[in-house]
């Protein structure tokens, strides 16, 4: 009797409810990543200054990340227990060949250790000159990761029981939680929502560590909603903490301007309320000059009826 053939119709693959978490959130991060590079492409095809060795730069990091898909959706049909027959003809190979060659183990270890693409406001790319070994915690992401951190432990909640929440496993959210991994703004909102947190605390942090331009505050609200997120993420210092931090190079008034309003400080109180925050000045700045701007716009608007 001819041996039975497990690549038929009816082959499956054995279920695992853990990798097929783990491939979801990889596919999600992967589509994420494959619209950023995207948007570069467009912006730089646009441009009379671009090299053919530049563009084959993008269209080489598109091919990887469609790799990735690929691999992260044939270990997603194994391991939800459906079989590889229906994903072959879209993909063009065998179920054996797809079976062999995307084996789980090894592509969930590739996913995990996968290089993400940052998303940069086109045309003005952050100099990596900004980030040395000596203020690596200064990182936006790192930031992120403190606040998310300062959350989870002061909600008592544990890594495992976050996991739950996001259905994945707990050294997902370790390399979260320790700013290892870059978190989506679903990641933070599962996490600030078992912890009974606003997640629009944060939100500066997360636009931030994300490169992705301001959104839902006027500037000079949004300058102040950072620095209040800064100071949270530096675990709350108190005032006098502050006013120590900056050596007493701004007053008590100034640096309660800074974090409540109203107004705008100068650039030099806002740069001292930055540092003792743990924050970058060269990621403030910004900030800081289109809330002044908007200030200034708005008085002359008033002045002129």
């Amino acid at each position: 009797m001819p041996a039975r053939s497990h690549s038929g119709p009816k082959a499956r693959d054995s279920a695992d409810a853990k990798w097929a978490a783990q491939t979801t959130e990889h596919l999600r991060d992967i589509s994420e990543d494959i619209a950023v590079v995207s948007e570069r492409f467009l912006h730089e095809t646009h441009s009379a200054t671009a090299a053919p060795e530049d563009l084959a730069l993008f269209i080489t990091a598109l091919d990887r990340l469609t790799e990735a898909a690929r691999s992260a959706l044939v270990v997603h049909q194994r391991s939800s227990g459906r079989s590889l027959n229906d994903l072959a003809p879209p993909l063009e190979l065998t179920a054996d060949r797809l079976r062999k060659k995307y084996k789980p183990q090894q592509v969930i270890t590739q996913l995990e250790s996968r290089p993400r693409p940052r998303r940069s406001p086109a045309g003005s790319p952050r100099p990596d000159s900004s980030f040395s070994p000596k203020n690596e915690l200064l990182r936006p992401r790192q930031r992120l990761a403190c606040a998310l951190t300062l959350i989870q432990r002061q909600s008592g909640l544990t890594q495992r029981t976050l996991a739950e929440h996001m259905k994945n496993n707990p050294s997902y959210i370790s390399r979260i939680l320790s700013g290892e991994r870059e978190a989506s703004w679903r990641h933070v909102k599962i996490i600030c929502d078992a912890c009974d947190v606003d997640p629009d605390l944060i939100k500066p942090l997360w636009e931030t560590a994300s490169d992705i331009d301001p959104t839902g505050h006027e500037p000079d609200r949004y300058l102040r909603a950072y620095l209040t997120a800064l100071h949270f993420a530096a675990g709350s210092p108190t005032t006098h903490q502050i006013l120590a931090s900056t050596h007493y190079a701004i007053s008590q008034a100034e640096l309660r301007q800074a974090l409540g309003g109203p107004g705008v400080p100068t650039w030099s109180v806002v740069k001292h309320v930055t540092t003792a925050l743990l924050g970058l000045p060269e990621i403030t700045r910004p900030l800081w000059r289109s809330a002044q701007n908007s200030t200034v716009s708005t008085i002359r608007a008033e002045a002129f009826g």
